[in-house]
């Protein structure tokens, strides 16, 4: 959204991820940790934003960490703002101004980069899926680079040093009626495609979750980790469903289509359904190590979550 509006371009988050379809959904259980995948990946997003937005974006893969560098750095003397795809493990601040564990380990989170100063060793970075007001943090240049350069957790979500920046056209205007037909078209196809294929073994793979990790002992932030995939890993929470509510309620106010109205009404209850999970999973991580010996009890806590995914299968039926 920042390197959006330092170039003119001033669209609400909810209105990024609306026009890039952003929803999605995968219950990735390889790996002894299993996490929640509520987007669609990088490429469809940036795709079917550009699509929708009549908008340029130009994507960079250099070949060595040297390139990585300098590639970023003759941007930011242009005064173009980089997204770069990297590990979020890597970035202190997410973590208390350590370096998380390897189970932390996820190579699709993105950030923009404003601004290096090589004296201090530092790199200024926006980080939307922070709370803090500014979303403007510090991070060292070491770490910056270990971050997008890393190998750790599963070779798909490797950074590969990515960058991406936007380049706005001569004349360009935003044209919302265009956008949310091609948005909606994209967003069809996610669910045909994706979401609603995955989400209908989630309740059983939730219901079977101890056949997915290593230990029961893991359950505890299991759960917690779990809900943050839904909730607070700069995602909008509820799994980008309340993003796509929001964005209905901003095509409501700009175009005439009655049926904006159900859309928005019918993202909202997806959002409510993804919460309610995301809630019983933070209230159980709270407490399932009171019950590490006691399986029968755990069945019945598994079952009531498997209740719960299936309410938003459901709903996103």
């Amino acid at each position: 959204m920042n390197a959006l509006s330092y170039q003119g371009v001033h669209f609400s988050e909810a209105m990024i991820n609306g026009l890039a379809a952003a929803p999605g959904f995968f219950f990735y259980t390889k790996g002894g940790f299993p996490w929640i995948g509520s987007r669609v990946g990088i490429e469809s997003y940036m795709d079917n934003f550009c699509r929708a937005s009549g908008l340029e974006v130009f994507e960079g893969r250099p070949e060595t960490p040297q390139r990585a560098y300098d590639e970023v750095r003759a941007l930011l003397s242009q005064g173009i703002p980089v997204i770069l795809q990297l590990d979020m493990r890597y970035l202190p601040y997410k973590w208390n101004e350590k370096i998380a564990g390897p189970e932390m380990s996820f190579g699709g989170h993105f950030i923009i980069l404003i601004k290096l100063d090589e004296l201090k060793k530092l790199a200024w970075v926006i980080d939307t899926s922070e709370p803090d007001k500014n979303n403007v943090f510090t991070v060292s240049l070491d770490l910056l680079m270990k971050a997008r350069g890393s190998e750790d957790g599963e070779a798909f979500l490797h950074p590969q040093y990515r960058n991406y920046y936007f380049k706005v056209p001569q004349n360009w205007k935003a044209d919302y009626e265009k956008g949310f037909k091609i948005s909606r078209m994209s967003l069809i196809e996610n669910y045909e495609n994706e979401i609603l294929e995955n989400m209908k073994v989630f309740s059983q793979q939730i219901f079977n979750i101890e056949s997915f990790i290593p230990s029961k002992y893991v359950l505890a932030p299991l759960f917690s980790t779990l809900h943050g995939w839904i909730e607070d890993f700069g995602i909008g929470g509820s799994g980008f469903r309340r993003f796509i509510s929001d964005y209905y309620s901003e095509m409501e106010n700009k175009l005439n289509v009655p049926e904006i109205g159900q859309l928005r009404e019918s993202a909202s209850l997806c959002a409510v359904q993804w919460t309610k999970l995301s809630s019983r999973l933070l209230s159980l991580s709270e407490i399932i190590s009171d019950y590490y010996n006691d399986k029968n009890e755990r069945q019945k806590f598994y079952q009531e979550l498997a209740d719960l995914s299936q309410k938003i299968y459901e709903a996103e039926y």
